[in-house]
């Protein structure tokens, strides 16, 4: 692959990072080859873990996301020989050499998740693995994996299939609901579904999750990196010179499904808002060392913006009573597509939280001009009154047409220079007119062969890079 700008820090200083578009990834796009057919070559793990879903397959659509990005940077040219764009390709520093000894309850997710989930996280596989197959039921396995030719070998294997529920709990509001100490008990209270199983690498890429969505945090609000795109700007003579850079947390998984107990639609924790908290903390930290001698400033307000084809009702829950919060959601109708529990217009959150809960779903079929496109301004215009002092953009793809994910007969036709649009549109609210830092995250979308051009259209889109000029 091509050669683009690159730089590995574990510092919160980011001072040669002078663009408008930061990609932070586990991997920069030259760690990836390619097949001839222009798919990505996995190592064998991911292959595994990426086949044990008929759709979700994360690590495949993150290398597909870098090529297509690397291939706009300023060291490349496009199809028509225009001039590429200043995008940085950042690495965050490893998480930890002990990941089997690591904790995620001593991570920064306990600012969000329960104690009982980010124990289950850590713990599961291993005591998982540890049954042996005399101990593991059939009915707490996935089946099948779509990435092997022959799935007789698969399951006829030493190895150790999957962790999945073999059966659930009660509503969770019933009081003597409580997980069981047997795993296959504890997998059945905390998931929410049989897609999202755990697997021997899981740790492993959460902690690298974890550490992408910290550094992309730390870069969003680094004064030095936005007052270097500042002067970049005004070198090329820009009219968006003020505008700060946007950060993109290239995850691996998604994470807006997982709530503050539970996890499930591929998501296990969640980055969003993960991202949303650091974002208050960090902005609070920067207005206390601006007022030194003034009592403590109340929590600085952050928005989570959902664009993804499903509701975030992870995301949401985790924030229903906090006023400090927004979270406004694009999504299909709960009626007609997952969550379908959550997701509906009169949830609006409860207490002092009231009204900071905005869900807009739409239904089957809905595209940019009829309707997508009016929402989408109302979200903004919602965003900009609630007087936002930063954004989390989960950006989900499935809205795609086509796009597998979909419950038959539903869909979104999202399409094309849609896409382009859904960025600059909301660049024009929060980087040209409230000029507030933002951290895109990565979530869902599963047409693989439109997801990257989707994904660097938004976020090019958004930076205000959709045309040459730029």
């Amino acid at each position: 692959m091509s050669s683009v700008s690159s730089s590995t820090s574990s510092s919160p200083s980011f001072t040669t990072t002078n663009a408008r578009l930061l990609v932070v990834s586990r991997y920069h796009p030259d760690d990836v080859s390619f097949e001839g057919n222009g798919q990505p070559i996995l190592s064998s793990e991911d292959t595994r873990n990426d086949g044990w879903d008929l759709f979700n397959h994360p690590r495949h659509r993150r290398a597909l996301i870098l090529r297509e990005l690397a291939s706009r940077s300023i060291n490349n040219a496009n199809n028509n020989g225009e001039k590429g764009h200043r995008i940085v390709f950042v690495r965050p520093a490893p998480p930890t050499n002990d990941v089997a000894g690591f904790h995620l309850k001593d991570s920064v997710y306990n600012k969000i998740h329960s104690p009982g989930l980010l124990d289950f996280l850590s713990t599961g596989w291993n005591r998982w693995d540890a049954m042996g197959e005399e101990g593991q039921d059939p009915s707490s396995t996935v089946k099948r994996n779509l990435a092997e030719e022959d799935d007789t070998a698969v399951l006829s294997s030493k190895a150790t299939l999957p962790l999945i529920p073999g059966n659930v709990s009660l509503p969770r509001n019933d009081p003597y609901q409580r997980p069981s100490r047997n795993v296959m008990g504890q997998v059945g209270y905390y998931c929410t579904d049989t897609c999202t199983p755990l697997f021997a690498e899981l740790l492993e890429e959460l902690l690298w999750d974890m550490e992408t969505v910290q550094m992309a945090v730390q870069m969003a609000l680094s004064d030095e990196n936005n007052d270097n795109n500042k002067e970049e700007e005004e070198k090329e003579g820009s009219s968006s010179s003020k505008c700060p850079a946007i950060v993109y947390a290239l995850c691996t998984h998604p994470g807006h499904h997982a709530a503050k107990d539970a996890y499930g639609g591929y998501c296990y924790v969640n980055h969003s808002a993960l991202a949303a908290r650091l974002m208050q903390e960090r902005l609070s930290q920067q207005q206390q060392n601006n007022n030194e001698n003034t009592p403590p400033l109340p929590l600085p307000k952050v928005a989570v913006l959902d664009v993804d084809y499903h509701c975030g009702n992870g995301s949401a829950s985790i924030f229903y009573d906090d006023p400090s919060v927004l979270v406004v959601s694009i999504h299909c109708h709960p009626d007609w597509d997952y969550p379908f529990h959550s997701g509906f217009e009169d949830e609006r959150g409860v207490g002092d939280a009231v009204g900071t809960t905005l869900h807009l779903p739409l239904l089957p079929g809905t595209t940019w001009d009829k309707s997508y496109k009016a929402t989408l301004e109302r979200a903004m215009n919602e965003i900009q009154a609630f007087g936002a002092q930063g954004l989390v953009l989960s950006l989900g793809l499935d809205t795609h047409a086509g796009d597998p994910c979909a419950i038959r007969r539903a869909g979104f036709l999202l399409q094309g220079d849609d896409y382009k649009e859904m960025g600059a549109l909301i660049g024009k609210y929060v980087v040209q007119k409230q000029q507030i830092p933002v951290v895109v995250v990565q979530e869902g979308g599963y047409k693989m062969d439109k997801v990257p051009v989707a994904a660097a259209d938004v976020l090019l889109g958004l930076a205000g890079m959709t045309s040459a000029s730029n």
